[in-house]
């Protein structure tokens, strides 16, 4: 009972308090809490990191030796179409491994030895950046290099969040920038992050930095924002929309401090907006006849439970 009631309340806001115009959609705040903690993390001796270059080398194959480089997830492509996850691995680890996997290949004369040759870090840079994606950096790269290299807007961004194996921490780009962030908090790569450049304030909590698609969409769920994807983008990634989806009444969903903001529009006109880290869209179906089926029961279930959350902290 409670929980048609949530999605009544879900269906009854976006109907109600949508606008007509998308220019009064606010600019989105802090994607997340708050944290200024530095990320735990030690590199064991031999660990393997994303963006290591492994010498690897081989008794008898000259196409198994050579050097190969670690993926940002920390996937090792190598010959014969083998793939190999190094997280958490020491180069012993890996050898040992690397001998099981190939030893139906060879009768005799099967080893390896795994050594790193060059420690350099691969990390993703998403959010307010001209150009997201995957960057190798030095031990000792600063994040001015980072935020150059990803062209981020620093009249744009206020905050740096950095992701790593479930743990995050902040930084205040301003007060990184005038040289007052304490040193202690200075941040230290491990290779395999993930960098968010936002802007906001710290006010509003527990906000997704995904896209999150709900509705009559063959693929609903949440989506990793990437800066400059349109609407169209998101849907392609989603599978597109079902033949029921109404194009001429989309709703889009954006938190406002400790508020939300819900706005209308039409997939047959031109789209000039942009969005935002911890928006919400909803394409409902065509054929609406109750409650409950505008708000599309088939679709993914974590997005709407998800999607009530965020509702219930506005009541």
């Amino acid at each position: 009972m409670k929980f048609f009631l949530s999605l009544t309340i879900l269906a009854a806001l976006l109907t109600s308090c949508a606008s007509n115009s998308l220019k009064k959609l606010p600019t989105p705040k802090a994607v997340g809490s708050m944290e200024t903690a530095t990320i735990e993390r030690t590199i064991a001796e031999n660990e393997i990191r994303p963006g290591y270059i492994l010498s690897i080398r081989h008794s008898a194959d000259k196409k198994l030796s050579g050097n190969f480089k670690v993926e940002w997830d920390g996937s090792l492509l190598l010959p014969y179409g083998k793939t190999f996850q190094t997280t958490d691995k020491t180069t012993e680890l890996l050898a040992e491994e690397l001998k099981e996997t190939y030893s139906g290949l060879f009768r005799s004369g099967n080893s390896f030895s795994v050594s790193i040759a060059n420690k350099l870090f691969a990390i993703e840079v998403r959010g307010l950046v001209k150009r997201p994606g995957i960057l190798v950096i030095k031990e000792d790269t600063p994040l001015e290099e980072i935020i150059a290299k990803g062209e981020a807007d620093r009249e744009q961004v206020d905050y740096v969040r950095i992701e790593l194996s479930g743990q995050s921490q902040w930084i205040d780009l301003k007060q990184y920038s005038s040289g007052s962030w304490p040193s202690e908090k200075m941040p230290k790569w491990f290779g395999g992050e993930t960098i968010w450049f936002v802007r906001g304030d710290t006010q509003f909590k527990n906000v997704s930095a995904d896209i999150r698609l709900m509705g009559e969409i063959n693929q609903p769920g949440a989506y990793s924002f990437q800066n400059g994807k349109t609407v169209l983008d998101y849907l392609t990634m989603a599978g597109g929309l079902k033949t029921s989806a109404n194009l001429e009444r989309i709703y889009i969903y954006r938190p406002d401090g400790k508020t939300h903001k819900v706005a209308q529009f039409t997939l047959l006109e031109p789209q000039s907006f942009s969005l935002a880290p911890g928006d919400l869209l909803l394409i409902p179906s065509d054929r609406v006849d109750s409650t409950e089926r505008k708000i599309q029961m088939g679709a993914n279930l974590a997005a709407i439970l998800s999607a009530i959350g965020v509702i219930l902290l506005a009541l």
